[in-house]
């Protein structure tokens, strides 16, 4: 049966179909081994304002690629053709053109992530090279997560995305695939309240924005966990702001609590290529022992289980 979920969201659906059904992949939270230990330790995953990421203007990178292809007049008549045959009294155009033209002030700083990457059972021990160099800087760890754990867990207030590294034709040929899709189901969306399939259409040029990357990114293979501080259905329990210092910038954070899922999601910790490797690898150990304490494993069997050096041998000084 065909939901609004599959008609608005086919790019999301489509990966994570595939992604269920490979085996090998898991998903990597690459950061600093001081953030490695504090996640074994306290149980939280930092989600930062999109504006913090590395690449912080990439966010504008989907946006432009929304206006490059409504300034094209054909276009914008496709997509509003379609759209008054739902309901041709509904201001369409007029929210679609302020949704935008406002989205930096709209969304940009409400808008939270925390990245995650795929990662591939052969990647098991050596990590991502690119991701050793773009996360940690010569002092990087990597927490890998058991995706079927991961996906199984509903948290209200938290959404995953999947990062989509288009160029401008890709990105219209995926515009193209949605208004097939709303055209095909259109007996569904004609009986759906209007204000319910502008909510999901405004949900997808959001999540679009905020989830389309360079394609010089590629390899990363990134998605991400996201949330609205706007949002007023966020689970308390496992969803809180808090604000931190990070590298001397004051910000305020949203903290995900995963303390009690923790000792089921890991999979295994990745020391990255550092020189205080044997230091690292000692701490990470006893925070491990702890983290399943309770749990009746023989140490060196669980040490060696959990815990694996990185194994590509490039100097730390070169990250």
């Amino acid at each position: 049966m065909v939901d609004l979920e599959n008609i608005f969201f086919p790019f999301y659906k489509d990966n994570l179909d595939a992604i269920k059904q490979n085996n090998s992949i898991e998903f990597a939270y690459y950061s600093s081994l001081e953030v490695i230990h504090y996640i074994l330790t306290d149980g939280f995953i930092w989600l930062r304002n999109v504006s913090c990421m590395n690449d912080w203007q990439e966010v504008y990178r989907g946006r432009k690629l929304f206006f490059k292809y409504f300034s094209i007049k054909s276009n914008r008549q496709k997509l509003l053709l379609i759209l008054k045959k739902i309901d041709m009294d509904f201001p369409w155009e007029n929210n679609l053109l302020s949704f935008i033209q406002d989205f930096p002030v709209a969304a940009l700083y409400d808008t939270y992530i925390a990245s995650l990457t795929e990662h591939d059972k052969d990647d098991d021990s050596a990590g991502k090279l690119s991701m050793w160099r773009g996360y940690g800087r010569g002092v990087g760890g990597a927490i890998i997560l058991k995706k079927q754990e991961l996906l199984s867990r509903d948290i209200s207030g938290i959404w995953l995305t999947k990062v989509a590294y288009f160029t401008y034709n890709e990105f219209d040929e995926c515009i193209n695939q949605l208004m097939v899709k709303l055209n095909k189901n259109m007996v569904l969306l004609k009986n759906t309240n209007s204000a319910v399939v502008w909510k999901y259409l405004q949900r997808a040029i959001l999540f679009a924005i905020i989830s389309i990357k360079d394609p010089g990114f590629k390899e990363e293979k990134e998605w991400r966990l996201v949330c609205f501080d706007s949002s007023t259905d966020k689970d308390e329990n496992h969803l809180k702001p808090d604000k931190r210092v990070i590298e001397g910038i004051p910000q305020i954070i949203y903290k995900l609590n995963i303390h009690d899922l923790l000792p089921t999601l890991l999979n295994h910790v990745i020391i990255g290529p550092n020189q205080y490797g044997p230091v690292a690898y000692n701490a990470l150990k006893d925070d491990i022992l702890e983290l399943y304490k309770k749990q009746k494993y023989v140490s060196e069997d669980l040490i060696r289980e959990k815990l694996k050096y990185s194994t590509i041998p490039i100097r730390p000084d070169y990250l």
